[in-house]
């Protein structure tokens, strides 16, 4: 799949309706077809508050924080290479 952005909690809540359940239903499938499920997500998976970065507010600011729980939508889809970042809060 190419570049996959599964949702947001910042600056508004864009997450997919359904907990993402039926996120990737529509290609459903083309991913059982395949051998190789490859994925480029477009994003981070991070729960905690908005870091300071030094960027000014506004409606176009975006910080592409997708919740943690949203990585089991990736589990169910049996994407098995990908090219994702996490970031762990310590």
């Amino acid at each position: 799949m190419g570049d996959v952005m599964m949702g947001t909690t910042f600056p508004s809540n864009l997450l997919p309706e359904n907990d993402g359940k039926d996120l990737f239903n529509p290609a459903k499938s083309w991913i059982e077809a395949s051998d190789i499920r490859f994925i480029n997500f477009e994003g981070t998976f991070f729960d905690g508050p908005p870091q300071p970065d030094g960027k000014s507010s506004g409606p176009n600011r975006y910080l592409f924080r997708t919740p943690t729980t949203m990585v089991s939508r990736l589990q169910e889809a049996q994407v098995n290479v990908g090219d994702v970042s996490f970031l762990v809060e310590s």
